[in-house]
């Protein structure tokens, strides 16, 4: 869905299918042109999922269901309120609605790697 500058589409990860036959679905966020993936923490099996609507199927799965128009309607509702306030989405203020934890910490340069590293191999080896 577009809503001024911004998009937005949720899909089934097949790629991320897991042992139990059953993968993830994502909302793919698109804010001037700066792409986030965020799982929305619901598993399906593919056979649950509608590709042409884009959603979950509530005749096989209703919860899921549920829980992902929840998703749906927070974002949808987001965006429409920074269009209407002439206000720029921010990735951020979007995760902190969805309850949303960043998976990754800033990437650490190599100096910071190694130290963290060579601490820990000093204190194996000072004991």
């Amino acid at each position: 869905m577009k809503i001024g500058d911004s998009t937005f589409t949720f899909f089934f990860y097949r790629s991320k299918i897991n042992a139990s036959k059953k993968a993830p679905i994502y909302c793919r966020i698109s804010i001037l042109q700066k792409i986030k993936l965020l799982s929305t923490g619901i598993l399906i099996s593919e056979n649950q999922w509608k590709s042409n609507g884009h959603c979950i199927d509530p005749k096989l799965n209703l919860i899921d269901h549920l829980r992902f128009e929840k998703w749906k309607s927070i974002v949808r509702s987001y965006f429409v309120e920074c269009y209407l306030n002439s206000k720029t989405p921010k990735i951020e203020a979007l995760m902190a609605l969805l309850n949303v934890k960043q998976k990754y910490s800033q990437p650490k340069g190599i100096l910071e790697v190694f130290n963290y590293y060579y601490s820990d191999q000093l204190k194996v080896h000072n004991s």
